[in-house]
């Protein structure tokens, strides 16, 4: 028997007796999966910019970038949604960046006391008011409760002019500065109403300007590897720059890089505005959630619904997504709620939804990619699930780990070389058993199924150019998921 040893050499006189360790055969370690989550900050938040940061909290997040930042408030979201993936901020400058403004004008005097139900985005903020409190008291009180809480993202100041006013300012700047404001919006059911004397008249918040530079951001982080990208900023160019980043020619789902990983936002749009976006988008790499009439803001609703995906899809890559609920997510109205039908042309334009219960709790429905069609324009609906990416993903890297602990720094030979027993040669052959173990192995965790098609269809063979290389054709049966139970009820009576 002709042992490979790696260290001990075969000269050896010195006595006695030594040992060498060797964990090829020991190895089921998988790697740490993470989140990235792009945005901005102004130049005194201690968050440094370009440099991914690794966040435990909402609180962290918050102190790093400012109370009220956006970043602050998407974190929120993922903490609630998600224990197990640790999550990076990735932030550019805020340079040239201005802010989003909203004025709330009041009219009469309270002539009973009680809690006005005002809500910044989807949180509430309830201001007190006694009878007999004017317009100007009123917009004063409104101004001191949000000022109160800094986490809502606004800062608050009064014109006493006529009509009185509470001026809004979002305390993030750029386009996710703006949040909705209004009014009770439980209803007499869930007992909110204004109370008597005063009325309110809002202005929306106009929209901040400035965003990242997307491309930018991504290209900062070099080969750190990050499988949830998730980018709030769902413009055209911000979508290109995820797919090139991606790509599978010369991205992360390329041969030489081989880092994997998705990209993720969301959008609140109408029906047929997100219908034309999921048109203008084909790519397997990159999700969009859509959604219309919820007052969550959608940089909260893409780190609720990619939190929870996130949590799901490390576990088990081809367990579907779906039924998994975003907590801390207001449900849209139920006038704006997607319809069968309505969620069925979503998804054949690429864009991914959400069903809401009775109770209001908002669920992941379907999660997709932007793929819709191969390069000759015909359907395709091969990438169109995200568990498949990430069942892809877990695969190729299962493989290449097998390979890369099993045989490292082995010797190549043809099948029927006969050498000796622990010899650190390898053949063909035993390649092609060790694909086949591994699958079994898969097929075992209900990743994969079909392992008989699979070691029929496998091809393991030395090149013919290259005497040093082995080229395999691996035919994996991704196990799919349940999507539809189709029942005829075929009564009698």
């Amino acid at each position: 028997m002709a042992i490979s040893f790696k260290n001990i050499p075969r000269n050896l006189r010195v006595p006695l007796a030594y040992f060498e360790m060797d964990n090829s055969l020991a190895g089921n370690a998988t790697a740490l999966q993470v989140a990235l989550l792009l945005g901005t900050v102004p130049a005194t938040a201690a968050l440094p910019v370009n440099t991914p940061t690794l966040v435990s909290s909402a609180d962290e997040a918050r102190s790093l970038c400012g109370a009220g930042s956006a970043f602050g408030r998407q974190a929120q979201r993922w903490f609630a949604n998600n224990a197990s993936v640790p999550l990076y901020l990735l932030a550019g400058g805020q340079t040239g960046f201005t802010a989003a403004v909203g004025r709330i004008a009041w009219a009469g005097d309270v002539t009973a006391s009680g809690t006005i139900p005002l809500y910044i985005g989807s949180r509430r903020c309830p201001v007190l008011v006694a009878t007999g409190d004017d317009a100007e008291a009123v917009a004063q009180a409104v101004a001191d409760a949000i000022n109160a809480d800094p986490t809502l993202g606004i800062v608050a100041s009064i014109v006493g002019a006529t009509p009185e006013e509470t001026v809004l300012t979002a305390a993030q700047l750029g386009i996710l500065g703006p949040l909705d404001i209004g009014f009770a919006y439980a209803g007499a059911v869930g007992g909110e109403a204004m109370p008597a004397g005063i009325t309110a008249t809002v202005t929306p918040m106009t929209a901040g300007t400035g965003s990242p530079d997307v491309a930018a951001l991504l290209g900062s982080i070099g080969d750190a590897p990050f499988d949830f990208v998730i980018c709030p900023y769902w413009a055209a160019p911000n979508l290109d720059a995820l797919d090139e980043f991606f790509n599978d020619t010369s991205g992360r789902w390329s041969w030489q890089s081989q880092l994997y990983g998705h990209g993720f936002t969301a959008t609140r749009q109408p029906l047929g505005a997100l219908s034309t976006l999921g048109q203008s988008r084909n790519g397997q790499h990159v999700s969009i959630m859509g959604f219309a009439g919820s007052h969550t803001p959608a940089d909260e609703w893409l780190t609720a619904y990619v939190g929870q995906a996130a949590g799901s899809l490390i576990v088990d890559p081809a367990r579907p997504v779906q039924a998994l609920p975003l907590i801390g997510v207001m449900a849209p109205d139920r006038g704006s709620r997607f319809t069968i039908l309505e969620r069925q042309v979503l998804y054949f334009d690429g864009i991914s939804a959400t069903y809401v219960t009775e109770d209001g709790t908002v669920y992941i429905d379907r999660l997709i990619t932007t793929y819709r069609q191969n390069v000759w324009g015909a359907p395709d609906d091969s990438y169109l699930d995200v568990e498949t990416m990430f069942t892809a993903q877990y695969f190729n890297r299962f493989m290449k780990n097998r390979i890369l602990l099993k045989y490292p720094r082995h010797k190549l030979a043809n099948d029927g070389t006969r050498f000796g027993v622990g010899q650190a040669i390898v053949t063909p052959a035993i390649i092609r058993a060790e694909m086949v173990a591994g699958y079994g192995e898969l097929e075992e965790l209900g990743l994969m199924e079909n392992l008989d098609g699979f070691e029929a269809a496998l091809i393991v063979e030395r090149n013919a150019q290259d005497p040093n290389r082995v080229d395999v054709l691996l035919p994996p049966d991704f196990v799919n998921q349940l999507r539809i139970f189709a029942a005829l009820t075929q009564f009698r009576l």
